[in-house]
């Protein structure tokens, strides 16, 4: 699928910071639950990544939070309805119905520096 080829591109970025929904991921994405972890931490790449609080997101914190990859869990009304991957470029947006993922690429360094600066204020909010 057009998304599947999306996130083998993300699986080449070194550094990305995230908005993600592990339960959806989980249930629509399965293969890259385990898999952008695993890739990142072979590559000795650097993420950051906000998850939407779910027991998936308690799991895969526990599974995979370390210095180069650092996870926080938002605060259980905070919910994001989209997965936003930031690259220095680069934003991948995936959105999940009940029966369906689409996912978006924008190449545009402007674009990203302003998910980035998001980001950043939605990290330094979190505990």
């Amino acid at each position: 699928s057009r998304v599947e080829m999306m996130y083998e591109r993300v699986l080449k970025e070194k550094v990305f910071m995230a908005f993600l929904n592990p339960e959806k991921i989980k249930k629509m994405m399965s293969k890259y639950y385990h898999k952008i972890p695993e890739v990142l931490r072979n590559n000795r790449g650097r993420a950051r990544e906000l998850l939407v609080n779910c027991e998936e997101a308690i799991e895969y914190k526990k599974l995979y939070n370390n210095d180069r990859h650092e996870i926080k869990v938002l605060d259980s009304g905070v919910v994001f309805a989209s997965d936003i991957i930031i690259t220095d470029n680069k934003i991948f947006m995936v959105g999940y119905s009940e029966s369906e993922v689409a996912g978006t690429e924008i190449w545009n360094e402007e674009l990203a520096k302003t998910q980035k600066a998001v980001f950043e204020i939605v990290w330094k909010m979190q505990a």
